[in-house]
């Protein structure tokens, strides 16, 4: 990603783990003319200006001789009595000769209400800020129903900043979200091509004149996002911020045809079942367990946050048994031979969630994909445990349940393969006591951001 970018919103106050190296990337980044930007929360506890000017005058930011600024998040504006107090504090930033050349930004909702959050905008603006403009897109389940959505969320609105702040555009920088792996997962549609919903986003942005001259573009986060995502943004700044190019970037269609049924909601349609015994598969469903386990974030549109109820609730719940393995599977179609694809896949073990008793295991499946070539390397192949997303049951922030993400590459060898799923670690033992309870879901195949040579 760091050749197609120019701004950087990370480390110093936040999530540093290794100073030294975090001011060595600082003094690389910024000795090729790029700047940095510190991160720094709205202190909603302080309760006056001086206070707040305090707080922000002695982040890195404003303290460091090579980076440029803070970036306060989050502000959603509204007529509160502490946006004065933010207003002010950055004006005294903004005046002190000590600090100039730094700017206050600020991530935010929509502040163009015409009230004290308004003005807060303005004082930003006024010493060179940018206001990042959260926008934050999850998976519709069409291509139209998409469009939709970008033009009530994004371009109706941009008129009212434009109204209120005229010229605003150019120094406005669009907050596109970018979480596509659980916890926190805008990914959440196994039926719908991610990367195409991304490619959307920033087509729409470089196409519709409301966004012409637009500041800048941002992705949140790579925290929460997989090294494809992170990939996928990169080249998507060079395709349409650098390049200047309109035309798609990803060539796919938007709605995936290569699974039926991925998710279970309609029961085993679509699935071949080999149970171990008469009654160790089957199709259950449990409330809020694909909101608060897995993470399925429909999206956030500053306070507009939509979690969709009841996608991903339903799930294969598999027994295991000593004497054999449970099995499902089915034909993959519509692969397009000698393209690379993902596979991800989610498990739980129900009991444990029952209970309310969790522990950091990885589960004993076997994932197996015929007619395919397998991608070699740990980040084409793993499995690893996720915390929940959201308190469920006995579980919240300081006690996780932990479920399993599953993860394969491959290229295909045709134009369709078959995937075959057990609940054995091997062909020949169980991996785990007999009588543990799996949940599957969340079966997904989808095209694959292939590394540029």
């Amino acid at each position: 990603m760091t050749p197609h970018m120019n701004v950087m919103l990370a480390g110093l106050d936040h999530y540093v783990r290794d100073k030294a190296a975090a001011c060595r990337h600082l003094e690389e980044w910024t000795a090729a003319g790029k700047q940095w930007l510190s991160y720094k929360t709205i202190p909603w506890n302080k309760e006056s200006a001086d206070e707040v000017y305090e707080y922000w005058a002695n982040t890195t930011g404003f303290q460091h001789p090579l980076v440029d600024g803070i970036v306060i998040d989050e502000a959603n504006g509204d007529d509160l009595e502490s946006y004065g107090y933010f207003a002010a504090a950055v004006h005294r930033l903004n005046a002190n000769p000590r600090f100039r050349g730094k700017s206050v930004h600020a991530r935010c909702d929509a502040l163009y209400g015409d009230d004290r959050s308004t003005e807060f905008a303005r004082v930003c603006l006024a010493g060179g800020g940018y206001l990042c403009w959260e926008r934050y897109f999850g998976e519709e389940r069409t291509a139209k129903a998409m469009r939709e959505s970008l033009r009530r969320y994004m371009a109706a609105p941009m008129v009212k900043w434009e109204r209120v702040f005229p010229g605003v555009t150019r120094r406005m920088v669009m907050a596109f979200g970018s979480m596509s792996e659980p916890p926190e997962n805008m990914n959440f549609l196994p039926t719908v091509d991610h990367r195409v919903c991304m490619d959307m986003q920033m087509q729409y942005l470089a196409t519709y004149p409301a966004f012409f001259g637009i500041g800048g573009i941002q992705w949140y986060h790579n925290g929460h996002a997989g090294e494809e995502t992170v990939r996928c943004i990169g080249r998507l700044y060079r395709h349409y911020a650098i390049d200047g190019k309109t035309e798609p970037m990803i060539v796919s269609p938007f709605n995936l045809g290569h699974i039926v049924n991925p998710d279970f909601g309609d029961g085993t349609k679509g699935w071949t079942l080999m149970p171990a015994a008469a009654d160790s598969l089957q199709v259950k469903t449990y409330k809020n367990y694909g909101d608060r386990v897995q993470g399925r974030f429909f999206g956030g549109i500053g306070d507009r946050v939509i979690r969709p109820q009841g996608i991903g609730d339903t799930f294969f719940l598999i027994r295991r048994s000593a004497a054999a393995p449970n099995i499902f599977m089915q034909e993959i179609r519509n692969l397009e031979r000698g393209r690379f694809y993902s596979m991800k896949m989610m498990t739980a073990d129900y009991q444990d969630l029952l209970e309310g008793w969790s522990s950091k295991a990885l589960h004993a499946v076997s994932i197996r994909l015929a007619g395919v070539t397998m991608l070699p390397g740990a980040k084409n192949n793993f499995q690893f445990p996720i915390r929940q997303a959201r308190a469920i049951g006995k579980f919240d922030w300081k006690y996780r349940f932990y479920s399993n993400y599953h993860w394969r590459v491959f290229r295909a060898g045709g134009t369709s393969a078959e995937l075959t799923v057990t609940d054995w670690g091997g062909d020949f033992f169980p991996g785990e006591p007999a009588g543990q309870e799996l949940m599957f879901s969340f079966i997904e195949i989808q095209p694959y951001l292939e590394l540029e040579d």
